[in-house]
């Protein structure tokens, strides 16, 4: 590598600071110096310009042609823009938005082009997050040799230093900080960007377009996971205010990304089905839309598998299904329509949604309740109260209806 040779100061006093090119004798603002008067009392009189006075020496600039003095310069000097200030996990995040901007291919006739730009920003965002969480553990594991002089925490700093590459940044993420969120299926993927990458970048690229766009939604996938298991949650709060609209674009713009969501799909339906206990209990989620939804049995715990959104209570996820699933408003009860949600046989609150969907088996329709996280089917209403309840087959009348009848006797 090249020695970096520090560039020298600018002599042209206009690079100084106004106190230091300034005159050290001139006044200060508002205030009015007399120079002192000569011996004698008299002040000289002026000369015309040019006029030398008798036994006074021509300045010349050694040509013999005569010189001026350089008069010093006192604007404000130039201010450098300390606003471009780009740390790992904002840098990441931003090459990542970009993607995201490139990928979904909504440009008429720039379809290409867009895929190109958005695989080479996903792989500097996958590069510079990967490093992110390498230096969060220890600077010196973004180094690719230690032992050499020049490392050096300064050195770091200034980015004078030759980093791992991304295999090895991915292999010292799961050897020596045992991040668990990258397999070995997810290493073989960015590995295969980065090749996609240099191509693209240095040779150029003839390949499938299909394939490149699951290679696209693969990694896609892989980081969206990486930063919500490894980085989100190590920021700062004005780190995470920093990224805000950043994180929030590329949440918004996953659902856009068809082979995004073809392989993040894949993913979630691999791990519901894997977990045994949770695929009766994922509905379709009103802000994406896509069966991912997992209903917990604690408040605050319903969150969506795809896009990350939660909500604070089961009431408040009953809403949010009922609006953006079913698509019932309060403006539809108001002109006659049938509310979709009813009290719960079983808890007694007002949660359960008649004609949901779940994972199990998204073609039948059951009633879900969104506080007990659990689906049921044969319900049927009361034919006194109205109310669903579970009747026998041979009932047709509540438990409460019917005491309420045989005590009225």
């Amino acid at each position: 590598m090249t020695e970096h040779i520090p560039a020298q100061p600018d002599p042209d006093p206009a690079g100084l600071p106004a106190a230091e090119t300034a005159n050290p004798f001139a006044p200060s603002d508002g205030e009015h110096r007399s120079l002192p008067a000569p011996a004698g009392g008299d002040r000289p009189s002026a000369r015309p310009r040019g006029q030398r006075q008798d036994g006074e020496a021509d300045r010349t600039d050694g040509t013999g042609r005569r010189g001026r003095r350089r008069p010093a310069r006192a604007e404000r000097p130039v201010e450098l823009p300390h606003d471009l200030h780009f740390p790992p996990v904002v840098n990441g995040l931003d090459f990542l938005a970009s993607a995201v901007r490139h990928l979904p291919q909504n440009q008429v006739g720039n379809e290409h082009r867009d895929l190109k730009y958005g695989l080479l920003h996903l792989q500097a965002a996958s590069e510079v997050l990967l490093k992110a969480r390498l230096e969060h553990e220890h600077w010196t594991l973004v180094i690719d040799r230690v032992g050499e002089k020049k490392v050096t925490a300064a050195n770091f700093i200034k980015g004078d230093f030759s980093s791992v590459t991304p295999a090895e940044a991915v292999r010292r993420l799961r050897d020596i900080v045992g991040t668990a969120c990258i397999d070995e299926d997810d290493a073989t993927r960015l590995d295969d960007l980065v090749k996609k990458r240099n191509s693209f970048q240095h040779y150029g690229l003839s390949d499938n377009q299909g394939e490149l766009n699951t290679l696209a939604g693969d990694v896609l996938a892989i980081l969206v996971r990486f930063l919500d298991t490894e980085l989100l949650p190590r920021l700062k709060e004005k780190e995470k205010e920093r990224i805000a609209d950043d994180l929030a674009t590329v949440r918004d713009g996953l659902k856009s990304i068809e082979a995004y969501v073809a392989a993040r799909m894949q993913q979630i339906g691999t791990e519901i089905t894997a977990a045994g206990d949770q695929a009766h209990r994922v509905v379709e989620c009103p802000t994406c839309r896509q069966m991912a939804l997992l209903v917990s049995h604690e408040d605050g715990a319903d969150a969506c598998l795809f896009c990350g959104q939660a909500w604070e209570s089961s009431s408040e996820t009953t809403e949010a299904y009922v609006d953006g699933v079913i698509g019932f408003s309060w403006h539809d009860i108001a002109q006659g329509g049938e509310s979709p949600v009813h009290d719960c046989p079983y808890c007694d609150q007002d949660t359960l949604v008649r004609g949901a969907h779940t994972f199990t088996d998204p073609n039948e329709t059951v009633d879900f309740c969104f506080n007990c996280a659990e689906p049921f089917t044969g319900l049927t209403n009361c034919i006194r109260c109205g109310e669903l309840c579970a009747l026998p087959d041979d009932e047709v009348m509540c438990n409460s209806c019917y005491r309420s009848l045989v005590e009225s006797d």
